[in-house]
């Protein structure tokens, strides 16, 4: 999300609890002094895996995640190997 984004998210909430709503510049400038800032997560990461370090996939799920990602590579490497060429 970019800071634009967080902006909307924020004025439909105010609109919709009926609270004053504050202009884009104010909200910039406040969210800048509580020094807060949007995580930007690697590039090489997926979803699971940001997710779990957020605290937001239980450790079952990621643990899961992780053995079909192994047993991925694994096929990957098995398929290297044999006298065929695979393309993924």
């Amino acid at each position: 999300m970019s800071l634009a984004d967080v902006y909307r998210v924020y004025k439909s909430f105010a609109i919709n609890k009926e609270y004053k709503v504050a202009g884009i510049k104010y909200f910039t400038k406040v969210f800048n002094q509580m020094n807060y800032a949007l995580f930007r997560p690697k590039k090489d990461q997926c979803d699971t895996c940001v997710g779990f370090d957020t605290q937001n996939v239980s450790a079952g799920e990621y643990q899961k995640h992780i053995q079909r990602k192994n047993e991925a590579r694994e096929a990957k490497q098995n398929d290297k190997k044999g006298p065929k060429k695979m393309i993924t």
